[in-house]
């Protein structure tokens, strides 16, 4: 991670895993959408008292130091920017969630439904960024591809996968898995843009058997 000159105007661009394999088979990257976001810009470094004139409020804001691209949305691209009706006074916001924000699973047999609801705006499908699905079974939304790789690795070896989902709502059930575990999962309105986040706790839901042997040496 660096930080670009912002005496300039510069276009960063780079390419995820996905992308770069679509151009390593031959095929092109057929970009339809793009998002913008407010990451690092102070507002509070806004100046209506500035002695040059309202020209100048916000050149303390165009001087901040960009931080340069990276592949990682938890790092980058928070802070999206959406585009509303001009006569919007409410923002909308996701509902509908457990309070307190934590879902929680204790056995192979927990299940629960995650189910969102869009105030102050319509949202008929949500994109759901799972921070890591080796303890879930995620069903009732599409998967969509985001990374370069199909490989899955068992729980134990704490090798994060990271995956996506598109549709009005997920069933996540947990996975065996031998320690506890948290996962993290984003909600974003397809439509209005609001965002949430809930955690999912998997306890521990496996019993261990520890095969002792012993004996005398010859």
């Amino acid at each position: 991670m660096g930080y670009l000159n912002s005496d300039t105007v510069t276009v960063d661009a780079i390419l995820t895993k996905h992308g770069r394999r679509l151009l390593a088979e031959g095929g092109g990257l057929g970009i339809t959408k793009f998002g913008l976001s407010d990451d690092g810009i102070d507002y509070n470094l806004w100046n209506t008292a500035h002695p040059s004139g309202s020209a100048y409020y916000g050149l303390a804001i165009e001087n901040l130091p960009q931080i340069e691209a990276v592949p990682d949305d938890s790092a980058i691209m928070r802070y999206k920017l959406v585009t509303l009706d001009r006569n919007t006074v409410f923002m909308p916001l996701i509902r509908g969630l457990v309070q307190g924000g934590t879902y929680t699973l204790e056995t192979q047999q927990d299940g629960n439904t995650i189910q969102p609801i869009t105030e102050n705006g319509t949202d008929n499908e949500y994109e759901f960024k799972i921070s890591d699905i080796s303890a879930l079974t995620i069903t009732g939304a599409t998967r969509l591809d985001i990374s370069g790789t199909t490989v899955s690795f068992p729980a134990s070896q704490e090798v994060f996968e990271a995956a996506a989902f598109i549709g009005p709502h997920i069933q996540i059930t947990a996975k065996p898995t031998d320690v506890q575990r948290t996962v993290s999962i984003q909600i974003t309105g397809m439509n209005t843009g609001a965002t949430a986040q809930v955690d999912v706790s998997v306890l521990r839901n496996i019993d261990q058997s520890v095969a002792q042997t012993g004996g005398t040496g010859a």
